[in-house]
């Protein structure tokens, strides 16, 4: 199996871990605040909902332009504006991943060694690229788990 196909497995099937750890979390619960700085797991969600798309124009660019600039992508929990279910969240972005998986399946090899001067990061290829998105989404998925674990009450 080449390291093209580990990768794309890899992005493909983590819609359906977040879902898998958000199942048991109602939408009020996901909306929760544990302090003023955390995220909720509704946060969560949107961010990657965010980010998938910049995502998407940050890979067509490699393929479009030759070594372009790519900043670094900061967070903004002030766009996490949106108002629907967990789960409709959830299912957004798994049709936007499957776009992104869909997208990268079409590229032939040589195109993955494309590069572009990331912000942080240097000069980078494509392949380092769709490896960047898999360890943001490692992130997140931890950062899930453990928000989710703490809406678990604690027996006393």
């Amino acid at each position: 199996m080449s390291k093209r196909i580990v990768l794309l497995q890899a992005l493909a099937a983590i819609p359906g871990e977040v879902a898998a750890i958000l199942q048991t979390v109602d939408d009020e619960a996901g909306r929760r605040h544990t302090d003023a700085d955390s995220w909720s797991l509704a946060d969560v969600v949107q961010h990657l909902l965010l980010v998938e798309g910049q995502f998407q124009q940050r890979l067509q660019r490699v393929m479009a332009e030759e070594r372009p600039f790519l900043p670094y992508i900061h967070p903004s929990p002030s766009e996490h504006t949106r108002t629907e279910s967990l789960a409709d969240l959830v299912a957004e972005f798994a049709q936007l991943r499957e776009q992104t998986v869909a997208y990268l399946t079409s590229l032939k090899g040589k195109k993955w060694e494309r590069t572009a001067v990331h912000e942080t990061e240097g000069p980078v290829t494509f392949h380092f690229l769709v490896q960047m998105i898999i360890d943001h989404d490692s992130d997140h998925l931890s950062q899930l788990q453990t928000l989710s674990q703490s809406l678990i009450p604690n027996p006393q």
